[in-house]
């Protein structure tokens, strides 16, 4: 067994330099583990730990293939044989990250890879027949392995190396526990071909797709355990989506970036192959789900063909064997195969019109087969001929109740993956984050596409609520979506508008909207805006026309819902990257100029999250000289003023006290208020926090909350111009209160209009 153990444990360190590749995204091919960790890691000490951590890796995987080796029923010889060609097989091929991306992580597609590169290795290791067919099995089963590794550890983008060195204990668990759920599969079993494609269907689909996400939590989440069926529009009519498969075999199914597109293609297939479907269209449990990804290079880089050969061709996962290929031909010509086209938008714009001629000819040739196809996209600007031969639905954003399930199912499904990890329950987590979002109108207003709200998951189980609470989330949200997500997906013309360009474009178009009171625009005036900004980038040599088609189809942050007009697809987002631009541009006097216009507000408050220390300063202090107690707008300018001073990092203390004395006395000299009394407890500067972020408090106008604090404990004070509702009011204390330790809560006693009400320390 020496000779198997070496060429196994060569094996395995091939493995893992692969899949550590993949994690730092490197693109180079193999070196000495050492010389890689080298220049990534430069302190020696953290560097001989990580290097510790990763031979655990490497034995683990090592462990797992032995495993599958020793299941079979070879001669020795004949084991060591292959395992020896499989070993140097993988040396040979020398996988990079572009190699695994090329593949869309696909185990199959890597074994082929594999195979290509090792040539003629197993025929000088003149193997016989079934030692032959062992080394083939070994090869898929050790790309599984590898895809399997590289999921189980998340974080392998742009902060990989940080992760792994946090986290360096836990990735042989990682490892073992992601191998564990892996079926073994040797050349000594004959599965039904059918019964291994549904597996590789679920094994390498059932995954949330977290690509470009700046945080390491949620990319072990399976997608099967996070979905929640969207609504859709068909027409006027707004319709679970069920209704909308069952009842027309053909359909385009667009929506913006984030939506849930691909999310629902992959839904289907996983449960089309589990066969687990139900109600309206459990019929798609008859049906051969295929797979077909169209942002993939290495799948679009030939001329399409509108046969069931070239669908099995380009699916994931691949049908690799004869018998699967003629079963996709046998499928789609009786109508029973589920064809799901992702990603329409995503071919190179000038391939583009090939893909929509194959595409309907494929549906023309096999009709009794269903069709979804997805696309950011609307049908209007992918020519006439999808109307005639597809239906087309908008998914519709997500309402309070699917936000809220969606929210449970993740923390659910991420809490089921902790190893002791201090993580807060995921019932309770899932509470807190509902009850921020709901209370924050620009929180709710983004959380409206799954993408955006599984983020803020991630954000919140990972870093807490401060980056929730600040301008933070909205940067991470923008560079997602303008570079990191097309980047990492090798997406044809990813690049065509470098992320600081699209982004000061982006800018610029905010900045003309708000300044004018505009959420939306006659596509000829955002091309007079953008043909005035890019003459001033020197190394763009692209037209106005293509930069503004790019950020309508590419960015993910402009829409057009109507023919000829654009707008951002968050408002929220639109004020944020004004904000940013004024920021940039030092326009604060002109934020101050408008500070008591109300479509202003937003863009004032996200400015002074963003704004540098001195800029901050100066803003605050030019609002206070505006504040006229005796005038109309005391409390209005006194309300900006305080949600301007909560999203800021730094402040002067002397304008800070300013700002406590401003909000004192507005409360002082108004009568319609609410005051709240707390008692002993360490949760009394959460509640003040909590309810200064409430936004449901300004239903009934703009408001000022001040605190009067002594040792045993505080009187919260909101006051405006019109009562504050305390129905709101009660309901904001009780939420909080449901969301907060016993033991941390303080007593709360309510005064409304006269009327004291003793909620004590219970909801």
């Amino acid at each position: 067994m020496v000779g198997i153990e070496a060429s196994l444990v060569s094996l395995g360190r091939s493995v893992t330099l692969a899949a550590l590749n993949a994690w730092l995204s490197r693109r180079s091919s193999n070196e000495p583990l050492s010389q890689l960790l080298e220049s990534e890691v430069p302190d020696p000490f953290q560097r001989r730990r990580l290097e510790r951590a990763l031979e655990q890796v490497g034995d683990t995987i090592t462990a797992r293939l032995m495993h599958d080796t020793d299941a079979s029923r070879l001669p020795e010889n004949e084991r060591q044989a292959a395992a020896l060609a499989v070993s140097e097989s993988f040396l040979a091929a020398a996988l990079t990250r572009d190699d695994l991306l090329a593949a869309a992580m696909s185990p199959l597609a890597l074994a082929r890879t594999v195979r290509e590169r090792a040539g003629s290795i197993p025929d000088h290791a003149a193997l016989s027949t079934e030692a032959l067919r062992f080394y083939h099995a070994m090869i898929d089963e050790t790309c599984s392995v590898l895809v399997t590794a590289i999921s189980a550890i998340p974080g392998w983008e742009s902060q990989a190396t940080a992760y792994l060195l946090r986290q360096q204990v836990d990735l042989s668990a990682a490892v073992a526990a992601a191998l564990e759920r892996l079926p073994s599969v040797t050349a000594d079993e004959t599965p039904d071909p059918l019964v291994l494609y549904a597996q590789s269907v679920v094994r390498m689909l059932d995954r949330v797709e977290s690509i470009g996400f700046p945080v390491s939590d949620a990319k072990t989440v399976r997608l099967s355990d996070t979905f929640v069926r969207p609504d859709v529009r068909v027409g006027r009519s707004i319709q679970p989506l069920e209704w909308a498969l069952a009842d027309h075999p053909r359909l385009f199914l667009h929506g913006p970036a984030g939506s849930g597109k691909t999310s629902t293609l992959l839904w289907l297939a996983i449960h089309a192959a589990r066969q687990s479907l139900d109600g309206l269209i459990r019929f798609f449990n008859d049906t051969l789900p295929i797979y077909l990804p169209l942002n993939q290079p290495a799948q679009t880089g030939r001329h399409p063909v509108p046969d069931a050969a070239y669908l099995a061709d380009i699916a994931v996962p691949s049908f690799e064997s004869r018998q699967l290929a003629d079963l996709v031909r046998m499928r789609c010509e009786s109508g029973s195969a589920l064809l799901l086209v992702d990603g329409l938008d995503e071919v190179d714009p000038e391939s583009r019109p090939i893909w929509l001629d194959w595409l309907v000819q494929t549906a023309e040739r096999y009709p009794d087969c269903r069709f979804i196809v997805t696309s950011r996209t609307s049908p209007l600007d992918l020519e006439p001929l999808i109307d005639r031969v597809f239906a087309t639905a908008r998914i519709e954003p997500l309402d309070s109740r699917s936000k809220a399930a969606l929210t449970r199912q993740w923390f659910a499904a991420a809490g089921s993956t902790d190893r002791n990890e201090p993580h807060a329950a995921p019932t309770a987590a899932a509470a807190r984050l509902t009850s921020l979002v709901e209370g924050n109108s620009r929180l709710n207003d983004l959380s409206t596409t799954p993408l955006m709200l599984t983020l803020m998951c991630a954000l919140f189980r990972e870093r807490g609520e401060l980056p929730l609470r600040g301008s933070d989330l909205y940067s991470e949200f923008i560079d997602m979506l303008v570079d990191r997500r097309d980047r990492v997906r090798g997406i044809a013309g990813a690049r065509v508008l470098p992320k600081p360009e699209a982004v000061m474009l982006l800018q610029e178009l905010a900045r003309f909207m708000v300044n004018r009171g505009l959420t939306e625009l006659p596509r000829e005036v955002a091309h007079e805006i953008m043909a005035q900004v890019l003459p001033t980038f020197a190394r763009l040599k692209i037209d106005t026309g293509p930069a503004l088609d790019h950020l309508i189809r590419r960015s993910g942050l402009l829409v057009e819902p109507a023919h000829g007009r654009t707008r951002f697809v968050h408002v929220t987002l639109q004020e944020y990257l004004a904000a940013r631009s004024f920021i940039e541009n030092d326009e604060l006097d002109l934020l101050v100029e408008h500070a008591h216009d109300p479509t202003w507000h937003s863009t004032l408050v996200l400015a002074a999250g963003q704004a540098r220390p001195w800029q901050g300063d100066h803003l605050i202090r030019e609002l206070l000289r505006r504040v006229d107690p005796a005038g109309q707008r005391g409390i209005v300018l006194a309300a900006v003023i305080q949600e301007c001073v909560s999203g800021m990092i730094r402040l002067d203390p002397k304008l800070r006290q300013a700002c406590e004395r401003l909000w004192r006395k507005e409360t002082e000299r108004h009568t319609a208020r609410v005051v709240v009394q707390l008692g002993g407890g360490s949760a009394r500067d959460d509640l003040y926090e909590w309810l200064a972020e409430n936004d449901d408090l300004r239903w009934s106008g703009p408001v000022v909350l001040s605190r009067l604090r002594n040792e045993h404990s505080d009187t919260i004070i909101i006051a405006g111009d019109h009562p504050p509702d305390p129905a709101i009011v009660v309901s904001a204390v009780l939420k909080w209160y449901r969301l907060t330790p016993l033991v941390d809560r303080p007593e709360v006693r309510l005064e409304i209009e006269g009327v004291k009400v003793d909620l004590g320390r219970a909801s």
